[in-house]
């Protein structure tokens, strides 16, 4: 009877296999990202500046309104001045940028202001510029738990073909904000799954990307998967082949907030069947 249930106890694994455990090794450090202070969960606002004075505040009649709880009713003010950023501070309220407390100064597109327990940085758009707002005490930030996935499927590992364009080719690509923007689309991905076969074309931001990006719709789509589609790295072709790992398919960052930017899968990319891998739906915490 010991013997047996020795037996039994050495052939149940306690572990998960070498493959299964690549993937949650992958996953964790995915959801620690999440909870890192550059998360999209902490993301409260993206506002476009006008040329001249922008005000900001909790106030409802500042330019940009600040969440209740931020700071008080008139902060600063943000000042575009002929592509150039600038902030003020309304007396008695700190201002640290790189390091150095600072009530007012120029803001470049690296520079990050702290203000209490908010960050307030620049994004470009095409010719315009934007704030975008992190709260670090955001309550969907303060209360990320964990993401969703499918069940990691060997199958959905896949050893691709690609075959590279004569010349570089350029997509326009739509994003969820209505705008469009240019990606380098080098070639074509051929891939087989359950005997039908597939395409979709990566992108690189430059010709200097170590990775294909992927922006791809399929029938999860709006189901157990964020509408909008799913976003995937994979490492540059060896010997015109890309290994495709749809477990790590993720959401892309609008997924999370309204404060993103979004580039959103080509019709090229829509896919006519259901890669059941990688990230589910997001649900913020309070409503799980």
């Amino acid at each position: 009877m010991i013997l047996v249930t020795m037996l039994l106890f050495l052939a149940t694994p306690d572990t998960a296999s070498s493959f299964e455990q690549a993937e949650l090794t992958w996953r964790a450090d995915h959801e620690q990202e999440m909870k890192s202070d550059n998360s999209w969960l902490n993301l409260v606002g993206l506002f476009w500046l006008q040329e001249g004075a922008n005000t900001f505040g909790t106030a409802t009649d500042a330019d940009f309104v600040l969440p209740r709880h931020a700071t008080v009713l008139k902060a600063g003010t943000f000042f575009l001045e002929n592509g150039k950023v600038r902030y003020e501070m309304a007396r008695g309220q700190r201002a640290v940028v790189d390091g150095k407390a600072a009530l007012s100064g120029p803001l470049a597109m690296d520079n990050v202001l702290h203000h209490n327990h908010m960050r307030f940085f620049l994004i470009k758009r095409g010719d315009r510029l934007a704030v975008r707002i992190r709260d670090l005490r955001a309550g969907e930030f303060v209360n990320f738990q964990s993401l969703s996935y499918y069940s990691p499927k060997a199958k959905f590992v896949i050893k691709a073909d690609y075959e590279a364009y004569e010349s570089p080719q350029i997509l326009r690509i739509g994003t969820v904000i209505g705008t469009e923007i240019e990606l380098i689309v080098p070639g074509v991905i051929r891939f087989a799954l359950d005997g039908v076969e597939h395409e979709l074309l990566p992108t690189l931001e430059s010709e200097e990307d170590d990775k294909f990006f992927l922006m791809f719709k399929d029938q999860t789509s709006g189901s157990t998967t964020y509408s909008g589609g799913r976003y995937l790295y994979a490492d540059l072709p060896v010997d015109g082949k890309v290994t495709l790992n749809f477990n790590r398919a993720t959401n892309p960052p609008c997924a999370y907030t309204p404060y993103a930017t979004c580039p959103l899968p080509p019709a090229e990319n829509w896919m006519n069947l259901a890669i059941e891998a990688g990230e589910r739906t997001y649900k913020a915490p309070e409503k799980r």
